[in-house]
């Protein structure tokens, strides 16, 4: 009864933080004009556009990695042509609306059901897939706060100095798994599921993976950002993952408004925000638009 409770609760708090982030975008940008925006978005340099949308290429082609481990890991085996099609399309409808385990699962069992395989065959590459997700975020973000612990403390009213205690709390996680992968090779049972847990060269592929993924979608933003003297790469994918993972524990489709809200707030107090406003909107076109539409034609041939 509880369980079914909180899954109704769900889209109301999904929309109540939509509802906020809208307005803490509204009131941010209630001191510019619409056209300052725009302006903006007019001078980011055509090469640096084109570069962005190799990186996105890039990006995309990482994360095909990640479902052909995922096949490795369930023991299927694919043409990579199948694998690598699959996976574009469902990171690009999934990154767009998120809820990646539901959204980009429903096109990974479309297309892989076609193709021969079980339904428990495509749940396990579907966990996978999620799982390599949220390790990716872990790594990297811990990685970045603690190599740049002060981005935060600053700008955001934290319970603690630094947010090196977040980048420990990352990495702690990572590391747990880790050692669970090379103490128990057997199978894990969580309640009534039974999980078999990878091999650990297995593991660790699918962390650089991972890594690779988030680092050149935060690239895409870094490379559309006005340069900043103050800002760090490691520091810039911090605060990225961090808006990240606000905007997917919304629940809100790609966490739009609510990954803005964090950019915005977050790198204010570095760069105008005019200037940030308007490189999100590069950003959301390049890195989401562009991948769903051209996924949503391939999917549709």
């Amino acid at each position: 009864m509880k369980k079914e409770s909180l899954h109704k609760l769900l889209p109301v708090i999904g929309l109540v933080l939509f509802i906020a982030a809208l307005t803490l975008l509204s009131r941010e940008m209630r001191a510019y004009h619409y056209q300052e925006i725009v302006q903006r978005l007019k001078e980011i340099p055509s090469l640096k556009i084109l570069f962005a949308a190799c990186l996105t290429a890039f990006g995309y082609l990482a994360m095909t990695g990640q479902d052909a481990l995922a096949c490795r890991y369930t023991g299927v085996k694919l043409p990579y042509r199948k694998i690598a099609f699959v996976s574009f399309v469902s990171s690009a409808v999934s990154n767009t609306i998120g809820l990646s385990a539901l959204s980009g699962g429903a096109v990974r069992y479309r297309l892989y059901s076609e193709w021969g395989l079980s339904a428990v065959e495509i749940t396990r590459i579907v966990v996978f897939c999620t799982v390599t997700l949220w390790f990716g975020l872990l790594l990297t973000g811990g990685m970045a706060l603690l190599l740049e612990p002060s981005v935060m403390p600053g700008v955001v009213h934290l319970p603690f100095v630094s947010a090196h205690p977040l980048g420990i709390l990352f990495l702690t996680a990572i590391t747990a798994y880790l050692t669970l992968v090379i103490t128990r090779q057997e199978t894990l049972r969580v309640g009534e599921w039974k999980v078999r847990l990878p091999s650990l060269p297995l593991t660790l592929a699918q962390m650089v993976f991972a890594s690779a993924d988030w680092l050149l979608a935060g690239s895409v933003l870094y490379e559309l950002l006005p340069s900043s003297p103050m800002l760090s790469y490691p520091a810039f994918i911090g605060i990225f993952v961090v808006a990240q993972t606000a905007g997917i524990i919304s629940s809100i489709p790609g966490g739009i408004g609510v990954f803005e809200v964090v950019m915005i707030t977050l790198l204010s107090h570095l760069m105008p925000t005019d200037a940030v406003l308007g490189s999100l909107l590069a950003f959301r076109g390049i890195y989401y638009l562009g991948p769903v539409m051209l996924g949503s034609l391939l999917l549709g041939a």
